[in-house]
């Protein structure tokens, strides 16, 4: 996250960094980690995208000028093709992945 949160730019109120996890679980998570390192960069807004919460909350967070988003690939897929925000040249993407429970 630290690399991703260096290259915003906050005075682009525009999406740069697009982080894609698998589950809305690990979704959270990362947005809450993202929260506490973006701290120490003033103006760097995240917000968490993922099924089960309102709309109306994650679009609020995007009006607002959220530079990093972090969600599902589904939720992600949805905003994008309605046009709420666009991703065509994220200057940072990454994609979390979940070691395999063992059982």
């Amino acid at each position: 996250a630290i690399p991703a949160i260096e290259k915003v730019d906050p005075r682009l109120r525009k999406v740069q960094v697009l982080v894609l996890c698998p589950t809305r679980e690990l979704a959270v998570q990362v947005s809450e980690e993202f929260g506490k390192l973006a701290f120490f960069k003033k103006g760097v807004m995240e917000v968490p995208i993922y099924g089960g919460q309102s709309y109306e909350r994650q679009f609020s967070g995007l009006r607002a000028g959220a530079n990093v988003i972090i969600g599902t690939p589904g939720r992600v897929i949805d905003h994008s093709m309605s046009c709420h925000f666009r991703v065509l040249r994220p200057y940072h993407c990454t994609q979390q992945i979940c070691p395999q429970q063992p059982g």
